[in-house]
């Protein structure tokens, strides 16, 4: 291999030779301008920020933000050497403190060290010192104490290199050089630092100028408010007045300023002096406001988490949340990697020599979301993957068991027991499946909805469009298999003038009925926007939360606006006035179709047309409906392939027969009677 060329290693533009720094001897002063301007080089003027309310919230903010999380540490490699090495510094730092002398009352344990060290976010770097003992089996950290910038500052050394001095009552100038007197001791945490600033640059020197705006923006509203809040009292004497007249006049001042009351001579006058303005006091309080998110932003990158406006973006919330995770995982790395090339390596160094030492670290993963997990997974369901029995496991807890469902699709009456209904036998009968529809033609035509039953319930007759695990909006992107019934109920109407829809429990379509008497009203809104969407009822559910919980099983959380009981008799209001149809589901059936008085095809036809208008009507309503929910042509053609099979034909065509029959009867008769006539 060839050596490398001459000086590759060497460093050329090293801070000693750099003709710029601001050096007292070997020592260089903190470069930061306003320490040394405004604070006169005293920390002090760091320290007093936190007397700001906004200030010391938003840094407590930050640096709890780095303790919150847990930490661990991870060994080297996995030889037992290195995994003895990690398990050693673990218990070192669990019980720093605790090994502490007992008369030491400011022992600090590993979290609260960490905290007294991030105070370089603040003033750009934190000595600490470690005390080290000795059990006689071990060296370890009983200590670390974090120290007073103000006692320290850096040197170039002999090799050019900067190291940390310490003032003392012997060296006020220079200080001890402590990482050459005492190896192993002293340690610091830096922040912004680079190679020709070893002091680092800390949030203070912009913090300053923002607290100092903010608190003389506060000073001149004070101000403003004593001389505008209350009159000026003005005294006024004779010319000529003897100094007790003169005396009693300030006395009656005073009293006026301390709200007490008065009484003078009626040759002295009193007379207030209210002071006019043409500002406005606003402009106080909107410099504060601006300076507190000022601060914000110096000190969290962002706004949002501290102050809430009158309007506000949830997405925007968010992403100013995940800059301010940024920002403490960036703190927690740094800090972390203070400790491990210090406290750490010299803790492994005393004890294992041999050993790699581990690494700590902070945990920044953040919880999985279930609920965003669950409907991916029951996305993938759909298209016909399923979750592996450990996977459920794993990923959701073992306390959960595998709904037993005898193979195959569930059908209807397992799906209302997995939807909460205890017991109970099958669905009530509907159209097409042998049972008894109960839907009576007299009511009104509701919007042309695809009803499969009518279900009477509190003196309601509820149009029930699917049932529990029917699928709703099918091949749409809001497709949905429903856990709850949905349909609507007859003859009212929303506020948007459609249908007023409803959730109904999967209990009140048992043989034998299950659920409560009461019902619950949803405010739904927009997602986009937040504006009121429509109401949806819920009916047949047990209390509020339950009532909530069906709602969101069905739809995304940013729809729920609001839910609230209410009363069937409170539904008044959005009653229609229904459109009469027939008075029977059943037509009579016209055996005397021939009997009348008019003759001619011409009666049979507009009787014709009369009993069949309304079943024709009804199927209009709902081919209009389809129509109208459908978002495209090609939903709304598919969907009127899907409706025409389920048209009920049987009235019209007991209808039509009657009416052929009734006519060649009459035709017959016709001729008939035509016959008999020529006959004659």
């Amino acid at each position: 291999m060839p050596s490398l060329p001459r000086n590759f290693n060497t460093e050329i533009a090293s801070v000693k030779r750099d003709p710029y720094l601001l050096l007292l001897g070997s020592r260089l002063l903190n470069p930061d301008e306003v320490l040394q301007g405004r604070g006169k080089g005293e920390y002090k003027a760091y320290d007093d920020l936190l007397k700001d309310g906004h200030c010391f919230s938003v840094l407590q903010k930050r640096y709890l933000a780095v303790i919150a999380r847990e930490w661990s540490v991870e060994p080297a490699s996995k030889d037992k050497i290195d995994q003895k090495a990690a398990d050693m510094v673990k218990y070192h730092l669990q019980s720093l403190a605790s090994r502490a002398d007992d008369d030491d009352l400011l022992a600090t344990g590993f979290d609260r060290t960490c905290y007294n060290l991030l105070d370089a976010i603040l003033k750009g770097f934190k000595p600490a010192e470690i005390l080290w003992q000795n059990d006689g089996k071990e060296f370890y950290p009983s200590q670390v104490k974090a120290r007073s910038q103000q006692r320290f500052n850096f040197a170039i050394n002999e090799a050019g290199k900067w190291e940390l001095r310490l003032l003392t009552l012997e060296d006020m100038i220079d200080g001890e050089a402590v990482t050459k007197l005492y190896p192993k001791k002293f340690f610091t945490h830096i922040c912004g630092a680079t190679d020709d600033n070893p002091y680092g640059m800390g949030l203070g020197r912009t913090l300053w100028w923002n607290v100092f705006f903010k608190k003389q923006g506060i000073k001149f509203w004070l101000q403003f408010v004593d001389k505008f809040a209350s009159p000026t009292a003005i005294g006024k004497y004779k010319r000529g007045a003897t100094k007790e007249q003169k005396s009693t006049l300030l006395e009656a001042l005073e009293a006026i300023a301390t709200d007490a009351g008065v009484a003078i001579p009626d040759d002295l006058e009193i007379m207030l002096l209210e002071a006019s303005r043409s500002g406005s006091i606003n402009c106080y309080e909107s410099l504060a406001k601006y300076m507190d998110g000022e601060i914000s932003k110096t000190v969290l990158g962002e706004t949002l988490t501290t102050e809430i406006g009158s309007r506000g973006s949830y997405a925007a919330a968010n992403t100013h949340n995940e800059v301010r995770k940024e920002l403490t995982k960036a703190d927690s790395d740094l800090l972390s990697d203070t400790l491990n090339r210090t406290l750490i390596k010299w803790d492994v160094q005393l004890n294992l020599p041999d050993a790699k030492p581990p690494r700590l670290w902070r945990n920044f993963e953040e919880a999985e979301d279930l609920n965003g997990r669950s409907q991916r997974d029951k996305t993938l369901f759909d298209m016909g993957f399923k979750l592996k029995k450990e996977s459920v496991t794993e990923i959701y807890g073992d306390h959960y068991e595998e709904v037993e469902q005898g193979g195959g699709e569930a059908t209807d009456e397992q799906f209302l027991t997995n939807s909460g209904v205890q017991g109970g036998a099958g669905v009530q009968g509907s159209r097409g499946a042998g049972g008894e529809d109960t839907a009576d033609m007299s009511e009104s035509v509701d919007f042309g909805s695809i009803i499969d039953r009518v279900l009477k319930w509190q003196g309601l007759s509820i149009g029930v469009e699917f049932l529990p695990g029917q699928v709703r909006f099918p091949g749409r992107k809001h497709s949905k298999k429903l856990r709850s019934a949905y349909g609507h109920i007859r003859g009212y109407s929303g506020n948007d003038d459609e249908a007023l829809d409803c959730y109904i429990y999967p209990g009140l379509l048992l043989d034998e009925p299950e659920g409560s008497d009461r019902i619950f009203q949803i405010s739904q809104i927009s997602p986009e926007d937040g504006d009121f969407d429509e109401f949806k009822m819920l009916i047949g559910y047990a209390n509020l939360k339950t009532a909530r919980d069906a709602y969101l099983a069905e739809m995304p959380i940013d729809y729920l606006g609001g839910v609230q009981e209410v009363t069937v008799e409170s539904l008044e209001q959005y009653k229609r006035t229904p459109v009469s149809l027939s008075t029977s589901r059943s037509l009579p059936i016209a055996t005397n179709f021939a009997e009348t008085e008019k003759d001619g095809a011409d009666l049979y036809a507009t009787q014709l047309q009369e009993r069949s208008a309304p079943i024709i009507t009804d199927w209009i309503e709902q081919i209009r409906g389809l129509v109208q929910e459908s978002e495209s042509f090609e939903e709304a053609r598919d969907r009127l392939f899907e409706l025409f099979p389920k048209l009920d034909t049987t009235d019209l065509t007991e209808i039509m027969t009657q009416a052929m029959m009734a006519t060649e009867a009459l035709g017959r008769f016709e001729v008939v009677q035509e016959a008999g006539t020529l006959e004659a």
